[in-house]
């Protein structure tokens, strides 16, 4: 099976591209505990994020960050 994706780790964090690492996807930050990751940026490809962990035989929940805005 030929990969789509290349999932980059540095700790906590994921970096998903494309498998030629030509287009950047997304940022993820992983909860190992709640075998949960939180897609930080770019919230279109929660899709292509749940499509490369499951290549990597990771079954973790995929979730948007919310954004959260401060009034002043």
């Amino acid at each position: 099976m030929r990969r789509k994706y290349y999932v980059a780790r540095h700790a906590d964090w994921l970096l998903v591209m494309d498998k030629d690492c030509k287009s950047y996807l997304a940022t993820v930050y992983v909860y190992p505990r709640a075998k949960e990751v939180v897609v930080v940026d770019r919230d279109e490809v929660t899709r292509d994020v749940m499509e490369a962990l499951k290549e990597l035989g990771l079954e973790f929940k995929v979730t948007k960050r919310v954004p959260q805005y401060q009034m002043l």
